[in-house]
């Protein structure tokens, strides 16, 4: 879909989940995750792939869930992972009521 989708000409990006998991930790030590946060604003479709193939804590799920607000209702994301949905709130640590899973549909 999103070689797909990049032929029609959208503009796209792919992130291995655990890389961008890295990107994000970084740009907050760095002070610059606002600028990091802004390519985000150019896609119109957003691939996250081995989503919960490392366990994260809180704070970096609270990055993460930045990630998918910034996409929600704006732009398509397409997530890839192994783990049941069901289990994503328990393996990701993600916050309860009005976490990024209930973004997801």
């Amino acid at each position: 879909m999103g070689i797909a989708a990049c032929d029609a000409g959208f503009k796209v990006r792919f992130w291995r989940t655990p890389v961008l998991v890295n990107a994000l930790v970084e740009a907050k030590k760095e002070g610059t995750l606002s600028k990091f946060m802004k390519q985000f604003d150019k896609l119109d479709l957003l691939i996250c792939d081995e989503w919960g193939y490392v366990p994260i804590d809180s704070d970096v799920s609270k990055l993460l869930f930045q990630v998918v607000s910034e996409c929600y209702e704006k732009k398509s994301m397409i997530i890839t992972t192994n783990l049941e949905f069901a289990r994503w709130k328990v393996k990701q640590g993600l916050p309860g009521r009005g976490s990024a899973s209930s973004r997801v549909a």
